[in-house]
């Protein structure tokens, strides 16, 4: 048999499988069967005789699916209907808009929450003297409350950087008994705190607003990750797939409901921005790019230390993305790391950071205990958001069965790598977002896994 035989052959069983896959009924599949035949078993010398008998046979089996193509299965024409509306929709223009609607309509019952855990003692801090319940400020908090500069620097649990301020709060039980006289709490977040004092002045007693900004940034969110995702995956639907998971993920919602969270979503919002003009910077060789990144990664780390996962993206990117050898990559990180710089000189010159706060590490107070729980952390972290398995579960794991529980998080981490390992061996884009996965996991492990705590690993993840 000819070479040309043989394609044609070859291209006319292809067609049929594809008939036969599309769930065409048995009479249809046997006069298109009979055209193919024709279409394919002509004598391929290219004469003029040749081309004429292709044309009228590729005709008549075209014709015949045509006219008989309401004879396929209702069902195989519906989901392949539905999956074209799918797609066409994850690829549509307007959908990172359409999601930030969606994060709206997802967090619609948190308007009725109200205020709750750390919210209340924050509400103290926030209102007028004249406004708290007498004597509130005997159990150690601030005597100036409502001011914004008492705001802004004690809200959140500031007033702990006084020792004796601690030891009123255990004597009245606002701390448990068995706080430590050693306890430092004074985690400094202006750009959040700020937002709060507003709330406080223009919507005291109603919480609803409150939770409506918090939803707006969430919704912000949404929308700047969907964006970015077609900005490194480009306009397909995989991109919009990717936003409509994130969307999805349940592990940002408690922290958008809980309005003392607000700067952990407003540090993501703001970190998010922060890559989008560092590729703006970077690919598209826009210089407004470095300013705009190096402001947005300054606002973030001033709204919650999280924001410092915002480095993440930044070193992933030079590692993974930016063009060139090494040396020359390296120089992009200067601007980000002359502001983190810059916010912990800042931070550490306001007697700010935590000291002897259960499930709380301060690498730079305590470097090595930090070193030695990095790694188990990140682990619940990764494999929590991978297996989608609540890494608060340890919290109810006895001290001596958590090697064994971390162990078990970590087989997603291992099965995952292992299944996408291909995948990630000749896709840049890919191993950039497991990238930033893996390094957003580090500043998350200062704190005890939490699943309020992933949404910079999320956005890698997803």
């Amino acid at each position: 048999m000819s070479k040309g035989n043989q394609a044609a052959l070859a291209a006319r069983n292809a067609l049929t499988s594809h008939c036969m896959g599309l769930g065409l009924p048995s009479r249809i599949m046997s006069t298109t069967s009979q055209s193919l035949l024709v279409l394919f078993d002509a004598p391929a010398r290219g004469r003029p005789s040749t081309r004429r008998s292709v044309s009228v046979a590729g005709c008549v089996c075209l014709h015949i699916m045509a006219l008989q193509s309401d004879e396929v299965p209702t069902s195989s024409r519906t989901r392949m209907r539905a999956l074209d509306l799918f797609q066409g929709w994850l690829e549509h223009p307007r959908l990172p808009v359409t999601l930030a609607l969606g994060a709206v309509l997802v967090m619609l019952p948190a308007l009725k929450l109200g205020l709750i855990m750390d919210d209340l003692p924050q509400r103290m801090v926030a209102l007028p003297p004249d406004q708290v319940p007498a004597r509130i400020h005997d159990m150690g908090l601030p005597l100036n409350s409502g001011s914004c500069s008492t705001v802004v620097r004690d809200f959140f649990f500031g007033y702990y950087r006084d020792p004796q301020r601690g030891a009123l709060a255990r004597n009245y039980g606002l701390l448990p008994w068995w706080t430590p006289d050693s306890l430092r709490i004074g985690l400094w977040r202006p750009v959040t705190a700020f937002t709060h004092w507003l709330d406080y002045r223009l919507y005291p007693d109603s919480p609803a607003p409150m939770h409506v900004q918090n939803i707006a940034w969430f919704a912000a969110v949404v929308f700047l990750v969907t964006v970015l995702y077609r900005k490194l995956m480009g306009p397909g639907w995989a991109a919009g797939l990717a936003g409509l998971l994130f969307l999805l993920d349940y592990n940002t919602y408690f922290p958008v409901a809980f309005v003392a969270n607000r700067g952990f979503i407003l540090s993501l919002c703001l970190g998010l921005a922060c890559l989008y003009q560092h590729h703006q910077w970077r690919a598209e060789k826009r210089r407004s790019g470095l300013i705009w990144s190096g402001l947005f990664l300054a606002l973030a780390v001033f709204a919650n230390e999280g924001g410092a996962s915002t480095l993440a993206f930044l070193l992933a990117y030079a590692l993974v993305l930016e063009p060139g050898p090494l040396r020359r990559r390296a120089p992009t990180l200067l601007p980000a790391l002359l502001v983190i710089v810059l916010w912990r000189i800042a931070y550490t010159l306001c007697d700010s950071g935590v000291f002897h706060v259960g499930g709380y590490i301060d690498p730079s107070k305590e470097p090595l205990l930090f070193a030695r729980e990095v790694l188990p952390r990140a682990i619940v972290l990764l494999g929590g958001q991978l297996a989608q398995v609540a890494p608060e579960l340890m919290l109810a794991v006895k001290p001596s069965l958590q090697p064994q529980a971390t162990l078990l998080y970590g087989v997603p981490v291992v099965a995952a790598l292992a299944v996408f390992a291909p995948w990630l061996r000749r896709d840049k884009t890919a191993r950039f977002w497991l990238a930033v996965m893996l390094l957003a996991a580090i500043p998350a492990a200062t704190v005890v896994p939490l699943g309020k705590n992933l949404g910079f690993v999320a956005h890698g993840f997803h």
